[in-house]
């Protein structure tokens, strides 16, 4: 794997460790640790080293003296800047453990990248309570549009929908329910999480296409360091009555290992705070996930996986229907060539081809049609569907003061979407029409990313994409739906458009380092925008139509950030300014019904602050905010979905077999709201307390529990459609086995 030093936030280094175990005929009766940062080589330390109860710290020299005893030794490795890592320490003899720095930790299970918190900050919350929704929530700059209380929308830096590229392992997903039921996000479970990467602005482009940065959903793979393990976790939750199990098997051999995981979920109605009970808010769940390995040798490796998922009966108060079924499959091939000779030039390549598809349907056969004002005494049945096939290539290499790294990322997308409209009164004709018209799209992608060490403490990043897209209507009736609206025989779109970001890093002093970047991003509009036709936002109450003329959006920004990590605290502070030229939105063509057009400017900004301080090796506190400005140049006001001022403040105590957690999350009040495009009003503030913890009851079993909003606050968050009521207090419970 490439090396890599931090340059922007958007490059955050993956946490590996890696062991050396030199043989030693001349044992000394014992284990010497030498342990050492892994980029550097310089001794850690700062490092801590658990055997059973007991802490070791090192010498000057980063190395610790273990005692022998029988067998191979277990032990934990810790420090601050660095991923805590359990370890078996084969026969006595040196030992030495390379570390490297790692980013902001969710969980034990789940890492977050993008803006870098270089320092170890462990946000410690459960798996049970914790789902993929809730980890990334933790993120500073990214908050969760709620339509209901399943399958939240990510927004990221003000920005949501297409502007956000979402991934599974670096591939595309398409959501298929045109109301925006069923964000990818929605469909990966957090026990199948190894990591989220997340990026921010337009400073790694070899994702995705986007104005404001990426969410990729690393899944988990089988693992050859695992011959025979099981897995089995069971929960409940009390706010909406929330049944969770789990189980998981993973078996290794030589050449081939195996991983499969099954997850099912039974919610019911939410308990909002102030004893409200909202009804039509529970859901079913089932998720199921198979990975198969095989090495081909010692520098190739085969990977296939297939992810499902289905939910169903899933409510949506904020919204005119409900989703009675949502399906997902993704199937994957991955060969890998890694060179594992230490040196220069080619270090992997890794080949992908892939299949994803996704069906929805939704109705309002649970809704009384006849008192509602949208569409009174109508039903409408709705269905969706994506296709996507995909291949994604990418290239590393190295040299002793450079990273290369290089991205073909191609897909086709089909989409499809329908709807009936069913008269309550016999003497009024059933209607159909098609929200997209079979909507076939080809997408190639060819990105760069370029990273250049130089001579005191500075380095260079700079990276460049190119996409073009050719998209067209296949159905004949959607084509003459969106010709209605538009005089062009031709509606088919060819769309080329370049984005190139650059980042310059200075290490002003040892673990502290000041950076600016700059960028020009680029986004073609999604199918939905230049094709949709008649879609309902609940968001202003106004029918949607597509606009096959539109023009690409393009963004500018720059960005100061600021990242030290020391001993005891980290820091991470970053500032940044965004103008989005040709902003695509909603324009009113006659009461009641909107025309996605360009606008001529739309500006965002903001400031991201995490901060960690660790007084003990036992006491952590955690702090963070953010804020978020946007406007509409346009028309002279506020962008609409703009969160407050947000932050949260944490208080950790660990101990070998469990810790406990103290934690708020507080929001101001919102008074910047959009009138004239949406139906936004002011969001009071609030403040809510959460305690959390885990205890490992004996060896393999852990117990987790924790009460959400400890006194039972009523609030609704500002990013939440039609002031959706949030959880009150929820008390939760869950049982893990992992061996």
């Amino acid at each position: 794997m490439c090396r890599r030093t931090i340059t922007g936030f958007c490059l955050v280094l993956l946490a590996v460790v890696r062991i050396d175990a030199q043989s030693d005929s001349h044992s000394r009766g014992g284990w010497l640790v030498h342990i050492i940062d892994g980029e550097t080589g310089a001794p850690v330390t700062h490092a801590m080293v658990q055997v059973d109860d007991a802490w070791v710290l090192p010498d000057s020299a980063g190395v610790v003296a273990l005692e022998a005893a029988a067998g191979s030794l277990p032990c934990h490795i810790s420090a601050l800047g660095y991923r805590t890592s359990a370890l078996l320490l084969p026969s006595p003899g040196p030992v030495t453990v390379r570390l490297q720095p790692e980013a902001l930790r969710v969980s034990d299970e789940v890492l977050v990248t993008g803006q870098a918190v270089p320092d170890e900050i462990s946000i410690h919350s459960d798996r049970h309570r914790q789902s993929t929704t809730g980890a990334l929530a933790q993120v500073a700059g990214i908050d969760m549009v709620s339509r209901g209380h399943f399958g939240h929308e990510p927004s990221l830096r003000g920005m949501q929908g297409a502007r956000v590229g979402v991934l599974i392992d670096g591939m595309h997903m398409i959501p298929a329910c045109v109301d925006r039921m069923d964000p990818v996000t929605a469909y990966v479970e957090v026990g199948n999480l190894e990591r989220l990467e997340v990026t921010k602005g337009g400073f790694d482009l070899t994702r995705a296409q986007s104005l404001a940065g990426s969410i990729d959903l690393i899944t988990r793979k089988a693992e050859f360091s695992r011959p025979r393990g099981v897995f089995l976790q069971s929960g409940y939750e009390t706010g909406s009555a929330l049944q969770s199990w789990s189980a998981g098997l993973n078996t290794a051999g030589p050449y081939t290992a195996m991983r499969a995981t099954g997850a099912l979920q039974r919610g019911g109605a939410v308990h909002a705070g102030g004893k409200q009970t909202l009804s039509g808010t529970g859901f079913s769940k089932v998720n199921a996930k198979l990975d198969v390995s095989r090495r081909l040798g010692p520098k190739q490796r085969l990977d296939v996986g297939v992810l499902g998922d289905r939910a169903w009966d899933a409510g949506y108060p904020a919204l005119l229907m409900d989703t009675r079924k949502a399906q997902s499959l993704l199937v994957s091939a991955t060969h890998t060539y890694t060179e594992a000779a230490p040196g220069t030039g080619l270090k992997s390549l890794r080949s992908r081809i892939y299949h994803s598809r996704v069906d929805h349907w939704m109705d309002d056969d649970d809704r009384d049609v006849g008192q509602r004002q949208v569409m009174t005494d109508m039903h409408m049945p709705m269905y969706g569907n994506t296709r996507t096939w995909g291949w994604r290539q990418e290239l590393e290499a190295a040299t002793t003061t450079r990273d290369l790294r290089l991205v073909v990322d191609a897909y086709r997308l089909a989409a499809f979407a329908d709807m009936k409209m069913l008269s309550t009164q016999p003497d009024v004709t059933p209607m159909y029409l098609l929200n997209l018209g079979d909507v076939r799209s080809n997408h190639i992608a060819l990105a760069a990313d370029v990273h250049q060490r130089l001579p005191g403490g500075f380095s260079l990043r700079l990276d460049t994409r190119l996409d073009g897209v050719d998209s067209k209507l296949a159905d004949e009736l959607g084509r003459r739906q969106v010709a209605s609206r538009f005089s062009a025989a031709d509606l088919s779109r060819r769309d080329l458009a370049a984005s190139y970001g650059v980042v310059a890093a200075w290490e002003a002093a040892p673990r502290t380092q000041l950076r600016l970047g700059l960028a020009h991003s680029s986004r073609q509009p999604s199918h939905t925008e230049a094709y949709g036709f008649f879609l309902y936002d609940a968001g202003d109450g106004a029918f949607y139509h597509g606009n096959p003329r539109l023009d690409t959006e393009h963004g500018d920004q720059v960005e100061l950030g600021l990242d030290h990590r020391g001993d005891r605290l980290g820091l991470a502070a970053s500032v940044y300014v965004q103008r989005v030229s040709q902003y695509i939105a909603g324009v009113l063509d006659e009461p009641g019904f909107k025309t996605f057009q360009n606008l001529s400017e739309a500006e965002l900004a903001g400031l991201e602050v995490d901060a960690a301080l660790r007084p003990t090796r036992t006491i952590e506190l955690t702090v963070g905010g953010t804020w978020t400005y946007g406007q509409n140049q346009a028309l002279d006001e506020p962008l609409p979905m703009i969160s407050p001022l947000k932050g949260t403040a944490k208080l950790t105590w660990t101990r070998a077999d469990g810790w406990l957690q103290v934690g708020s999350r507080l929001a101001a009040r919102q008074n910047r709201i959009a009138r004239r495009t949406t139906w936004e009003d002011v969001t009071p503030g609030y403040a809510v307390v959460d305690v959390r913890g885990a205890w490992e009851v004996e060896r393999h079993v852990r117990l987790q529990l924790g009460v959400e909003n400890v006194f039972d606050r009523a609030y609704n968050e500002h990013l939440s459609v039609g002031n959706l009521p949030a959880r009150g207090r929820s008390f939760y419970l869950t049982v893990g086995y992992d061996r």
